[in-house]
């Protein structure tokens, strides 16, 4: 047998073992998001250039010199092959760098920590590393509580999420939050 399957038959059957389901569903999860992060990073900063784009706008929405250059862009991609092949070269190269990149943890990816135990997690840094002089004053428990999202400026947010909430709640130390989505 190897090695994992040898792990896994000796945690099977553990009191406080996870269920092979609960196993199945946090590493579908992780794949899921391995995969999403790569691909839903482009299209973000694709609709900030969208945006930002000068000149009138087609329907009062899209600029006119975006769509412009969009359909040069995609009517060159589809005529020219070496230019199609090269660019399905490029994107695929990014996609498994920045996957990685996130599983060694490595890049300017702080936020994209695959790593499944990297003894601690890197992208997010301790309040005490990362205080400014200027914060002296702010009561870190304070802060603790239910909090309620009360509009955002996201337009990729689905409209039917609604009532978000986050509870925040210090460890012990009060050097770390605990995550509330871990205790439901």
């Amino acid at each position: 047998a190897s090695e994992a399957s040898a792990m896994w038959q000796s945690a099977d059957g553990m009191p406080g073992s996870p269920s092979r389901e609960d196993v199945t569903a946090a590493l579908q999860f992780w794949t899921f998001f391995a995969a999403m992060h790569p691909l839903l990073t482009p299209v973000l900063w694709i609709s900030e250039v969208l945006h930002t784009s000068p000149g009138p706008k087609i329907g009062d929405l899209v600029p006119v010199s975006f769509a412009g250059l969009n359909l040069v862009g995609l009517l060159a991609i589809s005529q020219v092959r070496v230019l199609s092949n090269l660019v399905n070269g490029v994107l695929a190269a990014l996609f498994f760098g920045c996957i990685g990149q996130g599983l060694a943890g490595g890049g300017d990816l702080s936020g994209y920590n695959l790593g499944l135990n990297d003894g601690g997690v890197r992208g997010c840094p301790s309040y005490a590393e990362v205080r400014q002089p200027s914060m002296k004053a702010f009561d870190v428990d304070k802060y603790q509580g239910r909090w309620y999202e009360n509009a955002f400026h996201d337009w990729t947010q689905f409209t039917e999420v609604y009532d978000t909430t986050l509870d925040i709640e210090l460890n012990a130390d009060k050097s770390r939050w605990l995550d509330d989505r871990d205790r439901r």
